[in-house]
């Protein structure tokens, strides 16, 4: 998990549709930012439907909001004790 920015999903908040779209969204996200160092796991706990975790940090949405996502994930990369590390 180190170095890793991990979206989390809670489709238990959401109906069918809003369950298959949010995921639609991360992928989205993913594929935009080439899925390096990212995972996407569901957890069923959160109280939002969406959240990010990294380098100890969590950052909940109400309603995913995927520039907020990947600025996170810029910044959050930024943050990595060995940037030139494969």
């Amino acid at each position: 998990e180190h170095g890793y920015v991990i979206f989390w999903y809670n489709c238990d908040l959401l109906d069918a549709a809003g369950c298959t779209k949010l995921k639609s969204q991360i992928r989205a996200v993913m594929d935009e930012l080439g899925g390096v160092k990212l995972i996407a796991y569901p957890w069923n706990s959160i109280d939002v439907p969406v959240a990010m975790t990294s380098w100890g940090r969590i950052q909940k949405f109400e309603v995913f909001d995927a520039e907020l996502a990947q600025a996170l994930y810029h910044a959050n990369l930024n943050r990595a004790p060995e940037p030139n590390a494969p």
